[in-house]
Protein backbone atom coordinates (compact mmCIF):
# COMPACT_ATOMS: atom_id res chain seq x y z
CA UNK A 1 0.00 0.00 0.00
CA UNK A 2 1.31 3.66 -1.04
CA UNK A 3 1.72 6.12 1.99
CA UNK A 4 3.59 8.95 3.13
CA UNK A 5 3.89 12.39 2.10
CA UNK A 6 6.23 11.34 -1.45
CA UNK A 7 2.33 10.04 -2.46
CA UNK A 8 0.47 12.79 -0.98
CA UNK A 9 2.72 15.42 -3.19
CA UNK A 10 0.93 15.12 -6.08
CA UNK A 11 -2.66 16.07 -5.16
CA UNK A 12 -1.23 18.85 -2.75
CA UNK A 13 0.76 20.28 -5.23
CA UNK A 14 -2.03 20.25 -7.78
CA UNK A 15 -4.80 21.67 -4.79
CA UNK A 16 -2.20 24.82 -4.30
CA UNK A 17 -1.75 25.66 -7.71
CA UNK A 18 -5.21 25.91 -8.38
CA UNK A 19 -5.34 27.96 -5.70
CA UNK A 20 -7.17 25.88 -3.46
CA UNK A 21 -4.35 26.38 -0.18
CA UNK A 22 -1.52 26.42 1.33
CA UNK A 23 0.86 23.76 2.57
CA UNK A 24 4.77 23.40 3.97
CA UNK A 25 6.59 20.98 1.64
CA UNK A 26 10.76 21.44 1.10
CA UNK A 27 11.24 24.00 -1.13
CA UNK A 28 13.20 21.78 -3.45
CA UNK A 29 9.90 19.62 -4.59
CA UNK A 30 8.66 23.44 -5.44
CA UNK A 31 11.24 25.31 -6.49
CA UNK A 32 10.46 25.77 -9.90
CA UNK A 33 7.17 26.61 -9.52
CA UNK A 34 8.07 29.53 -7.36
CA UNK A 35 10.77 30.62 -9.70
CA UNK A 36 7.98 30.81 -12.51
CA UNK A 37 5.47 32.89 -10.04
CA UNK A 38 3.07 30.12 -9.70
CA UNK A 39 3.56 29.47 -6.43
CA UNK A 40 4.51 32.22 -3.06
CA UNK A 41 6.29 31.24 -0.55
CA UNK A 42 3.92 32.57 2.73
CA UNK A 43 5.04 32.80 6.39
CA UNK A 44 8.62 33.17 5.57
CA UNK A 45 9.39 32.61 9.46
CA UNK A 46 8.03 28.81 8.99
CA UNK A 47 9.64 28.02 6.39
CA UNK A 48 12.70 25.78 8.29
CA UNK A 49 13.72 23.10 6.13
CA UNK A 50 12.68 19.98 8.87
CA UNK A 51 12.86 16.80 6.50
CA UNK A 52 16.70 15.55 6.02
CA UNK A 53 17.78 13.75 3.15
CA UNK A 54 20.06 10.63 4.37
CA UNK A 55 21.99 8.39 1.71
CA UNK A 56 23.32 5.11 3.65
CA UNK A 57 25.79 3.44 1.62
CA UNK A 58 29.23 1.55 2.23
CA UNK A 59 32.62 3.90 3.16
CA UNK A 60 33.79 5.90 0.69
CA UNK A 61 36.82 3.38 -0.15
CA UNK A 62 33.97 0.88 -1.11
CA UNK A 63 32.22 3.38 -3.09
CA UNK A 64 31.15 2.84 -6.57
CA UNK A 65 31.83 5.45 -9.12
CA UNK A 66 27.89 5.47 -10.19
CA UNK A 67 26.83 5.68 -6.24
CA UNK A 68 29.61 8.81 -6.04
CA UNK A 69 28.44 10.52 -8.89
CA UNK A 70 24.46 10.16 -7.62
CA UNK A 71 25.46 11.23 -4.27
CA UNK A 72 27.18 14.25 -5.54
CA UNK A 73 24.07 15.32 -7.71
CA UNK A 74 21.82 15.18 -4.48
CA UNK A 75 23.92 17.42 -3.07
CA UNK A 76 24.05 20.09 -5.57
CA UNK A 77 20.50 19.31 -6.33
CA UNK A 78 19.65 20.30 -2.37
CA UNK A 79 21.73 23.02 -1.66
CA UNK A 80 20.99 24.87 -4.95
Amino acid sequence: MRSGFFYLRAPLLAACLAGQGIAQVIELYVREHLADGRLVQVLPGWAEETYPVYAYHHSAQLMSVKVRAFLEFVVALTRA
